[in-house]
């Protein structure tokens, strides 16, 4: 029984030991912050009370704008005008979809990017007589033979598949023309066009259209060998008759035409339809025909 008691008084102790304990520390917790809050409350009170603060504050408050007085050295009779804030003009950028060009005939394993980029830049500006940024970026497909450029202005898009379409580039003609997703819709109108003289860089003026709008005189031409180039391609078609316009997509085999008289429609579609071209057999109808 006695050791009974013992370890109960022990257990008792060792309470009451850890209660002291707990509250020595909240009081050192509680003092803590007090002389904190008093460090601030000191802080405050002296920066208030000192004597040089005050007279900032007062300067402060006292202090004028001046903004309905006129300079001292201002003759009198001057009256003055509020200014009216500057009016920020509107600038019409054009969607990237009418600044590009699609350039067939590019060989992504012997042609970089940069190359395209410098060859555009030399052809354009010296066939418009002046240097600027013309060409603003170059993407080449690694795994078809074509790529697009992007200009500054969609007008020099227009001006470069007008004037270059055709143009020769380490030894083949390069097919240029609108992307799929161009809308005309979007591009903004009333730009001034741009002129050029491909005379300057030994290309012949190109004046057949590659734009060939769709109607029920448009003719389809498939099964096109990639050993012909655009000239001969031409050639060939206009042995029925003048065309209006062509356009060639190459690294697919076929392209678009339209004859000037119309008339000659028909008669192309049957002379060429079938007709042997190297190594593949031309298919040749109208483009609506199912």
């Amino acid at each position: 029984r006695d050791r009974h008691k013992s370890k109960e008084k022990e257990k008792d102790n060792d309470r009451d030991n850890d209660r002291d304990r707990r509250r020595k520390r909240r009081s050192r917790s509680r003092s803590s912050r007090k002389s904190k809050r008093s460090r601030k409350r000191s802080r405050s009170r002296s920066s208030s009370r000192d004597p040089a603060y005050k007279r900032y504050l007062r300067r402060k408050q006292n202090r004028k704008s001046m903004w309905d007085r006129k300079p001292e050295d201002m003759p009198e009779g001057t009256i003055i005008l509020p200014t009216a804030e500057p009016k920020l003009q509107k600038v019409l950028v054009a969607p990237k979809q009418s600044r590009n060009v699609y350039v067939g005939g590019i060989d992504p394993h012997t042609t970089t990017e940069k190359d395209v980029f410098d060859f555009f830049t030399h052809s354009i500006n010296v066939a418009q007589g002046k240097e600027e940024k013309c060409v603003l970026s170059v993407y080449i497909n690694k795994f078809n033979n074509f790529g697009f450029i992007e200009l500054s202005t969609a007008e020099m898009a227009t001006a470069v598949i007008k004037y270059l379409n055709g143009i020769q580039f380490k030894g083949v003609e390069l097919a240029l023309r609108r992307p799929t997703n161009y809308e005309p819709s979007m591009t903004p109108q009333g730009g001034e066009p741009v002129i050029m003289d491909v005379a300057k860089i030994g290309m012949t003026q190109n004046r057949l259209s590659t734009q060939v709008e769709n109607g029920p005189d448009k003719i389809y031409v498939a099964g096109i060998p990639y050993s012909l180039t655009n000239a001969q391609i031409q050639e060939l078609l206009e042995s029925f008759g003048q065309l209006a316009g062509l356009c060639v997509v190459r690294e697919k085999g076929y392209a678009f035409c339209q004859y000037v008289d119309v008339s000659k429609t028909d008669l192309a579609c049957e002379g060429l339809n079938g007709m042997t071209v190297g190594s593949q057999t031309l298919t040749v109808k109208r483009a609506n025909a199912r």
